[in-house]
């Protein structure tokens, strides 16, 4: 049989067909005996499913062998125990598993079960979930696939409680997401994780917005969400809160401004909400209608709290100066006695930081509130006298004020304040006010007997007196107002009337001793002052002495009366005067100065604007000179001087007996007289002077007069004893013939004025040299020398002498014994004595000699010899004085006037009366031609202009020569006259 053995081991099948379809060696042989049955081995169960980590049991039988015993195998899990039946672990990993039973007796048979282990599975409840801060949970876990149900829990965040399936989660404060998982303790690998979120915790608070007053209270409520704890903690930047769990009080500070109120999570601080409160602050403010208050006059102060509630709006008052007391209407408030500015305060009691103040002006005045001239010993706003406001005032050195009464304070005064005795003298500064002149009056009520003035003021008395009239002054001086020992006086729209002096000077006012006088808007009007004997009974109205001043501006100086001596307005002596648009009108005077008279003593007077009118003198003074003005010294011997300067001043329709009628400068006066009119004066009667001299004007001994741009117009001289001696415009006449004095005359014009004797326009004799220029004589009459007469030395030059008349001799000009007359340039036309021509007339020895260049329109002025004058030639100038442009009037030359381009042009000035200038060669007379196509010219240049006069108290200012200048009609102009 070896060689039948195969060379590879066959399989059992292929034995078997072997043994049944083959023989070995050729076929032949024994039988062979059939094989025994193989070994079997079988597993029970075959198949199986199971949990991770279950036991599964399982059997194994052989067949066919008689050793039944085998050996246990398994691709995963455990076997436990041996022989034909074990246990089989199942692994936690789910899978197919074979677990096999090999053959002991033959390893080559064998049997295996499939086990199918299903996967551990774990899942957790609930998976997703919110839960609020603080806030606990359940959660479970459940294990499927395995024997061992049991399971590990573990959280980011929170706490866990419990153990098992079943766990509690509580949440933490923070907000977030968090994670719980559970993990399977069968298989460690198989987790589960449930998904947490954590709200986060909001606070808020009603109402989330306030405004309150200082020290008001408000209640809060607290709102919480996304937490188990619904508790807070308040907390305030400010003020103070009171907590009752969710619901808070707070009450606002006294002081203003914005605070917090903070409500916090109990569970989580950081978890809060804020209220932001404005706090309205405390407001005092303090209402008065009374900024200024008298001295002792009483107000009361309200007051006004905002920012809290009426509970809270006390408080307390305090002045700086001053008393007050409390009352439920406010405060009221008494002014102290010394004036200043005062400070009322009222403090919050509630908020002591915060008060206001008022400022009080305790007003310097002391004000008076009664008539009655009484003295109680005191000055209140209850009552108060002048008598005693003057009494403190005069006490005091400081400067205090006086008002008579105040309608602004229910104490307004009227009438008059009568006095029973003398003021007290004024010795401090005094300011005194009054409502108004027509309203209230200070009456001295005195008389001869119960002698008294209105004020007396000394020393370093510096008094203004204010808006009311001083009346009924009775004193030896200075009946209403008396200023002595350098005292000053200011008066201000002020009445001074019917005050007298009884024996000396100054009825209405006397200064002197060197004391100072301001008067602004005052009128002194009907004031006497009496006297025996030089100067007492001077100055009716006003007198000025002893190195005093005076400054008057505007106001008036009427119908006072000096009943024995000068000035019935005004006297000055030795002091200095200046009047700015003065009136000075209807004063009368018994013997020098009806106006104003300055005399014996050095001083001067300025006089801008104004008007002297109406003033005289007495009619039964024996000597009765300077009707309006006088001004100078009663002797020669006298060294000192007094100047005199007016400008713009109207001296009209005064009157005196023997001697400058309007104005008189005598002795030791220099005046210089601009722009002045002197018209309608008068001079004429019976009087002690052997002399008649000046119906407008006289110039005497000693006196040096400049007279400028002016007019001397419609003045007279008349006398019925026939003893007048000339001028009936003005009169230069030295009574001492050894006195040289001076006139000159430039740029006026002395027209209509009329003389019973020489001189109508101007009589010139004595010791007196008198020069005219650019002047024009016009209209006058006189028994000689209608236009002018000179019994001394007068030169004229570019002077227009036309239609003067005379009824005995020198129609124009005439010069008597010791008289001459020099003429340069002059035109003398239309002069005639009775209805017969002749411009010129000597006497006696008188001269009328020629300076060349002049023109007479007859045959009179034969000693007119020399080459250049022109004798009997028609003037060729109107004949009617007339505006012809410059401060007077002029006669006007005609085109084709002989007295053109014919005049000396070395000696004449560079204007003519006018102003306008000459050109080319000057023309002979007082006006230069201008011819017809310049003035049509200037007219149109001027045409465009408004001329709008300067006014000065209702009187108009003239054009100066610059205005004419710069017409074309003036200095600017050029070229020559046909």
């Amino acid at each position: 049989m070896s060689d039948c053995v195969p060379p590879r081991a066959l399989s059992a099948g292929m034995i078997v067909f072997a043994i049944f379809f083959s023989a070995c060696g050729g076929g032949g042989g024994d039988p062979v005996a059939p094989p025994p049955p193989p070994i079997s081995v079988s597993v029970t169960p075959s198949s199986a499913n199971v949990n991770a980590g279950s036991t599964q049991t399982f059997s194994a039988s052989v067949s066919n062998a008689t050793n039944t015993s085998v050996s246990w195998t398994a691709t995963g899990g455990q076997i436990s125990g041996s022989g034909a039946s074990v246990t089989w672990t199942a692994p936690v990993v789910g899978g197919s598993y074979t677990v096999t039973a090999t053959s002991t007796a033959d390893n080559r048979r064998s049997a295996s079960a499939t086990v199918i282990v299903a996967s551990v599975a774990i899942s957790i409840t609930p998976a997703t979930i919110a839960v609020d801060a603080g806030a606990a949970r359940s959660f479970t876990a459940t294990v499927t696939n395995a024997a061992e149900p049991a399971v590990r829990w573990t959280t980011s965040g929170g706490v866990i409680t419990g153990t098992g399936a079943t766990i509690s989660w509580s949440a933490p404060a923070a907000a977030g997401s968090y994670t719980l998982t559970a993990t399977s303790v069968a298989d460690s690998s198989k987790t589960v994780s449930a998904t947490i979120t954590v709200p986060p915790i909001v606070v808020s608070i009603t109402p989330d917005t306030a405004t309150l007053g200082a020290a008001a209270s408000r209640s809060f409520t607290a709102s919480i969400t996304g937490s188990a704890d619904s508790t807070v903690i308040w907390t305030a930047t400010g003020g103070t809160v009171v907590s009752n769990g969710r619901t808070a009080i707070w009450t606002a500070p006294v002081s203003g401004g914005v605070y917090d109120v903070r409500a916090a999570s109990t569970l989580n601080p950081a978890a809060s909400a804020s209220v932001r409160i404005t706090v309205t602050p405390v407001t005092v403010a303090i209402v008065s209608n009374s900024p200024q208050l008298f001295r002792g006059q009483d107000a009361t102060f309200t007051v006004v709290v905002g920012g809290t509630a009426a509970a809270n709006r006390a408080v307390s008052w305090s002045s700086s100066c001053g008393t007050g007391t409390t009352n439920a209407s406010g405060y009221v408030y008494v002014a102290p006695v010394i004036a200043g500015t005062c400070s009322i305060t009222a403090t919050s009691v509630l908020d002591p930081g915060t008060s206001a103040s008022a400022s009080v002006t305790v007003r310097p005045e002391w004000l008076v509130t009664t008539t009655n001239d009484t003295n109680d010993g005191a000055c209140t706003f209850a009552h108060c006298s002048l008598r005693e406001a003057l009494l403190v005032a005069n006490a005091s050195l400081n400067a205090d004020e006086i008002l008579l009464g105040s309608a602004t304070v229910n104490r307004a005064l009227s009438g008059s304040i009568t006095l029973t005795d003398s003021l007290p003298t004024l010795r401090t500064p005094i300011r005194i006010r009054g409502p108004g002149a027509p309203i209230l009056t200070i009456d001295a009520a005195a008389s001869s007997v119960a002698q008294r003035r209105v004020l007396t003021l000394t020393g370093a008395a510096n008094v203004t007196v204010e808006d009311v009239t001083l009346r009924g002054g009775r004193a030896a001086s200075g009946g209403g107002v008396q200023l002595d020992s350098g005292a000053t006086a200011r008066l201000a729209r002020v009445v001074v009337t019917d005050n007298e002096a009884l024996s000396l000077v100054g009825g209405g006012i006397l200064a002197f001793g060197g004391s100072a006088l301001e008067l602004e808007d005052v009128d002194v009007i009907a004031n006497r002052a009496f006297g025996a004997s030089f100067p007492f009974g001077s100055g009716g109205g006003i007198a000025v002495a002893g190195g005093s001043t005076l400054q008057m501006l505007r106001g008036l100086v009427r119908d006072n009366v000096a009943n024995r001596f000068f000035g019935g307005g005004i006297f000055g002596n030795g002091s200095a005067l200046v009047l700015t648009d003065v009136r000075v009108e209807g004063n009368e005077a018994y013997d020098a100065g009806g106006g104003i008279a300055l005399w014996d003593s050095a001083g001067t007077l300025t006089m801008n604007g104004g008007v002297i009118r109406n003033n005289r003198i007495l009619a039964s003074a024996p000597g009765g000179v300077g009707g309006g003005l006088i001004a100078g010294a009663s002797s020669l011997l006298t060294t000192v001087r007094m100047t005199l300067i007016m400008q713009d001043v109207l001296i009209e329709n005064n009157a005196a007996r023997t001697q400058g009628g309007g104005i008189q400068l005598v002795r030791n006066v220099t005046a210089t007289l601009d722009r002045i009119t002197v018209r309608g004066n008068s001079l004429g009667g019976i009087g002690s002077s052997p002399f008649r001299v000046g119906g407008g004007m006289y110039v005497g001994s000693l006196a040096n007069v400049i007279l400028r741009q002016s007019t001397v117009d419609g003045n007279t001289l008349s006398d019925a004893s026939g003893a007048a001696d000339g001028g009936g415009g003005i009169a230069a006449l030295a009574l001492e013939t050894s006195a040289l004095g001076s006139l000159m005359i430039d740029g006026s014009t002395i027209s209509n004025n009329s003389s019973s004797a020489a001189g109508g326009g101007l009589g010139v004799g004595g010791a007196q040299s008198v020069t005219m220029t650019n002047s024009t004589v016009s209209g006058n009459s006189a028994v000689r020398g209608g236009g002018v007469w000179t019994e001394r030395t007068v030169a004229m030059r570019n002077v227009t002498v036309n239609g003067n008349r005379a009824s005995s001799t020198a129609g124009g000009i005439g010069a008597g014994t010791n008289g001459t007359l020099t003429l340069g340039n002059t035109l003398l036309a239309r002069n005639v004595v009775g209805v017969i021509a002749q411009n010129c007339a000597n006497v006696g020895t008188g001269v009328i000699a020629t300076l060349t260049h002049n023109l007479s329109d007859d045959a009179a002025c034969s000693t007119l010899q020399h080459a250049t004058d022109r004798i009997n030639t028609a003037s060729g100038t109107d004949t009617a004085l007339a505006d012809n442009g410059g401060p007077t009037r002029t006669h006007r030359l005609l085109a084709g006037s002989a007295a053109i381009n014919a005049g000396n042009t070395q000696s004449c000035s560079l204007n003519d009366q006018r102003g306008v200038a000459r050109v080319g060669v000057c023309d002979i007379g007082a006006v230069e031609y201008v011819p017809p196509s310049t003035i049509r010219a200037a007219s149109a240049r001027l045409s465009s202009i408004a001329i709008l006069p300067v006014l000065r108290r209702g009187k108009a200012t003239r054009l100066s020569r610059s205005w004419f200048a710069e017409s074309g009609l003036g200095p600017a102009a050029t070229g020559s006259k046909p």
